[in-house]
């Protein structure tokens, strides 16, 4: 590809409407393409595109996720950047994925190029992958590179894990001139969420569990107590604690009130991970962006939550980069630089031939 074929491959897949769980077209196109470069490639049982060339070892995995959250495409193009939903989380990397794995050549190995489905909701794809090394379908890699807008200086080896923690409450409703006739579940669920917050010692500092209350449902009709309602709560967890931590810590508040039939359930429970900065996938990258930039890469440490924290079951050489701006993520004002697509192209590139280097160093 030539500057001009990245950046229309790249506004191609930028339009392509790719909420979690409806991939497929997207797939489908990314397939298209990378077929002709592979010695295999295929979309698998769960929608993730694999595409393999190479042979022996190292085997080198560029993973990036094919899925945005739910927001209608939108790319506006300007002179030195684009601007829209979903095209830094995560259609740059995966792009600039793409295209390292079409023009990379003369690698001692194999290069494995891994588009996975719902990596903002349930990290599918990627639980599938990690499935399919441990049953002995896919080779385990030796080195993985998770493609993340983490800006184009930056690494990022901590992300924190994640848990979803939804509060249901249900009561027999009333008149709502007469609120002291019936617990009302409004009430109970938000009682419950300062319960939580406090027992977790939640607050707003990185190493903190921190605690949003995403979703809200409840009767709709203004007069009346209603009989059922239901909180979704974001919980947030720092590299020192676990999601079973989480949960012990509030399990005896599981069943606070049985009269108002009040309880919590959990789901989409990720760990936290954190792996060595000097990791030989890390400092591989390191090596790459000093030569293209001219700088040494910043480390740096996630809030939010990446297909890492599945990932790094099956490596430890592991670390998470690419292009995009962090600020804007999960907004319909992502930023991508142009640069920064072709840097990335560079220093993904440059990446994979360091790593070989420091793998048959340490072979020795």
């Amino acid at each position: 590809m030539s500057r001009i074929d990245l950046l229309k491959t790249f506004i191609d897949i930028a339009k392509i409407y790719s909420p979690s769980g409806r991939e497929q077209e997207l797939a489908k196109y990314i397939l298209n393409i990378v077929k002709e470069y592979s010695d295999d490639a295929y979309i698998d049982n769960v929608g993730n595109v694999i595409a393999i060339k190479g042979s022996g070892r190292p085997i080198i995995w560029l993973h990036a996720h094919m899925d945005t959250i739910p927001t209608e495409p939108r790319v506006e193009i300007y002179q030195d950047k684009i601007v829209g939903s979903g095209i830094a989380d995560d259609k740059a990397p995966l792009t600039c994925m793409l295209k390292t794995f079409i023009e990379i050549e003369n690698f001692k190995g194999k290069i494995v190029f891994t588009g996975v489905v719902e990596e903002e909701t349930t990290s599918r794809g990627s639980i599938n992958l990690v499935k399919d090394v441990e049953e002995k379908i896919l080779e385990k890699p030796d080195g993985v590179i998770i493609g993340e807008p983490t800006g184009i200086d930056k690494i990022v080896y901590t992300y924190r894990g994640s848990l979803k923690i939804r509060i249901i409450s249900k009561a027999r409703g009333g008149h709502a001139s007469t609120p002291i006739s019936s617990t009302n579940p409004i009430l109970k669920i938000y009682e419950i969420y300062q319960k939580i917050f406090k027992i977790l010692d939640a607050g707003y500092e990185y190493n903190k569990v921190t605690i949003v209350p995403t979703v809200v449902k409840s009767s709709e009709v203004p007069n009346q107590i209603p009989k059922y309602a239901e909180m979704i709560l974001d919980v947030r967890i720092p590299p020192k604690l676990k999601c079973s931590d989480i949960i012990e810590k509030i399990r005896d508040i599981k069943d606070v009130d049985s009269t108002s039939k009040t309880w919590l359930e959990y789901y989409e429970c990720v760990d936290p991970v954190q792996v060595d900065i000097m990791n030989i996938m890390a400092r591989a990258l390191t090596r790459a962006i000093i030569k293209i930039l001219g700088r040494s890469p910043i480390p740096a440490k996630k809030w939010g939550t990446s297909d890492m924290n599945i990932i790094v079951k099956i490596c430890n050489n592991i670390i998470a980069y690419g292009p995009g701006e962090h600020e804007t993520l999960h907004t319909d004002e992502e930023v991508v630089y142009i640069r920064d697509l072709e840097y990335a192209v560079k220093i993904y590139s440059e990446a994979i031939i360091e790593f070989e280097k420091l793998y048959r160093s340490l072979e020795k």
